[in-house]
């Protein structure tokens, strides 16, 4: 099972990988069953990953004051954030996350286009592809639907603004279903026929997850709540 690239050696200041011809994933790979399929299947073998860790989602809701998420929000000018306090929202993402029963994997918590390099290379006549994952520097265990939102709210977006673009559409259910039933496929290949007789392990429970947790990315947050809203009232 090969996620990333091979480590060579680790020091004090980095790590050195190997070389990989490669580019990023990109829109037209997002259109494209084949590699679609590839990147939920390999990103289920990394959710499959049990990593000698402590199983509990990290939270930093300082970050959303004076951390990273609020630098994002100053240097882009969000004027909607800027006049929220994300702190009272956590509360509601809290109980929302809590009954669409969203499991802890093992989960990358960057999952975004610059960190999946595609390989491509011809032999005997055929195209063969490959994905590797990059960045772990976030990883840790997390709610399952986190890396499928984040994967969601930059789909098919040339340079990702999480919905933010007056154009971005969000993925229909349809255009999501190509992605997650490869991966409950990949699943299935991993854990047997018991996962899909789990409920939160359908289809439409993932769908919803991905939904709501694709919440976190700021600038999608409202168009976004108001839709898992509007499509799962008792959620309300």
């Amino acid at each position: 099972m090969k996620i990333a690239p091979k480590l060579l050696s680790v020091f004090n200041s980095g790590l050195i990988s190997e070389y990989i011809d490669f580019r990023y994933l990109n829109t037209s790979d997002d259109h494209n069953p084949k590699t679609v399929a590839l990147l939920a299947q390999k990103l289920a073998k990394f959710h499959s990953l049990n990593i000698p860790i402590p199983k509990t989602v990290l939270k930093k809701p300082q970050s959303l004051l004076e951390g990273k998420v609020r630098q994002e929000i100053v240097a882009k000018n969000l004027t909607t954030f800027l006049t929220l306090n994300l702190l009272d929202e956590m509360p509601w993402i809290g109980e929302r996350v809590l009954r669409v029963k969203s499991p802890v994997v093992f989960s990358h918590n960057d999952f975004n286009r610059t960190n999946i390099l595609i390989r491509e290379s011809n032999d005997n006549k055929s195209q063969n592809l490959e994905i590797f994952f990059i960045d772990f520097d976030y990883s840790n265990y997390n709610y399952r639907g986190y890396d499928l939102g984040k994967y969601f709210s930059t789909w098919a977006q040339e340079i990702p603004e999480y919905c933010a673009g007056p154009n971005v559409q969000f993925p229909t259910d349809t255009q999501m279903s190509v992605f997650i039933e490869a991966y409950i496929e990949e699943m299935v290949n991993i854990y047997g026929n018991s996962y899909v007789n789990n409920e939160i392990n359908s289809i439409d429970s993932i769908i919803r997850e991905a939904k709501s947790k694709a919440e976190i990315g700021f600038n999608c947050y409202r168009k976004l709540k108001n839709r898992v809203l509007q499509e799962y009232p008792h959620l309300n």
